[in-house]
């Protein structure tokens, strides 16, 4: 894996974040929601605030892992309340810590 990663990088082929058009190109819309991509310049615009990256629950089914999406959110809404932007990473949109207001990203 390493070496792919040392290829790529030899290549100038890097890691980037895009954000996800919400409105199907619509109207612009500057939403929290990133995904990675080796296509084009990034666009997190990453800021200088205190930061913390929460880690969410993952591919959960219904019934599932409950507790864990409730910590995430909380755990996000009680940062946010002491000063702190928000990170969470989560590979599961069907979660309430996806949602767009819970942080203030998310990967």
């Amino acid at each position: 894996m390493m070496a792919v990663r040392a290829h790529r990088k030899a290549l100038g082929i890097t890691p980037s974040y895009k954000r996800v058009d919400t409105c199907a190109a619509e109207f612009q819309a500057d939403t929290p929601y990133m995904y990675s991509t080796y296509e084009g310049p990034c666009e997190s615009a990453p800021t200088t605030g205190r930061k913390v990256l929460i880690l969410g629950g993952g591919p959960n089914r219904i019934g599932q892992g409950i507790e864990f999406d409730y910590c995430c959110c909380h755990a996000s809404f009680a940062l946010r309340a002491e000063g702190f932007e928000t990170i969470m990473m989560n590979c599961n949109p069907e979660t309430v810590s996806t949602d767009y207001d819970t942080s203030s990203r998310l990967y």
